[in-house]
């Protein structure tokens, strides 16, 4: 079910629910499926130029759709994994650290931090980020990767 909202100045936007959208994108996904019913209503030759700029439209949209699904996740704690953060309150044993626009309450294990210091994020606390000294991290050897939350409880 489509919305309009009104805005003050009189115009308005349409906000789509979530079935709808799903409602959309599956018909763009079939959509070459659909489009072979043309076939049986035209001529070939009428029908196949018509078809071809849908199917190929169908087949970009459906790549993107699977490559999209491939992609790693994004969001939460693995998003913030590794990821430089700068202390915004020094860190002794609790402080504030900044990630993006989001003040986050961290703790070094045991290390004072001072305020603009770039620290790495290296795990977590239930709610607070357990941060690192960007110098303590260990560099990885040549051609190896470095397991930041195990190189934390290293040290």
């Amino acid at each position: 079910m489509a919305v309009l909202n009104r805005t003050p100045n009189g115009s308005g936007n349409i906000i789509l629910t979530i079935s709808e959208i799903a409602m959309e994108m599956m018909i763009i996904m079939f959509s070459p499926l659909f489009a072979l019913a043309l076939f049986l209503f035209l001529p070939f030759w009428t029908a196949l130029p018509i078809y071809i700029p849908i199917f190929i439209f169908g087949f970009i949209v459906n790549f993107k759709m699977m490559k999209s699904m491939k992609l790693p996740v994004k969001t939460g704690l693995e998003e913030m994994m590794g990821q430089e953060v700068v202390v915004t309150d020094d860190i002794d044993p609790e402080g504030k650290v900044r990630f993006k626009d989001e003040i986050w309450i961290a703790t070094a294990k045991g290390e004072r931090l001072e305020q603009g210091k770039k620290v790495r994020i290296v795990g977590s606390q239930g709610l607070m980020l357990v941060v690192a000294n960007t110098e303590e991290i260990k560099k990885p050897a040549k051609g190896g990767l470095v397991n930041p939350i195990k190189t934390a409880r290293e040290s």
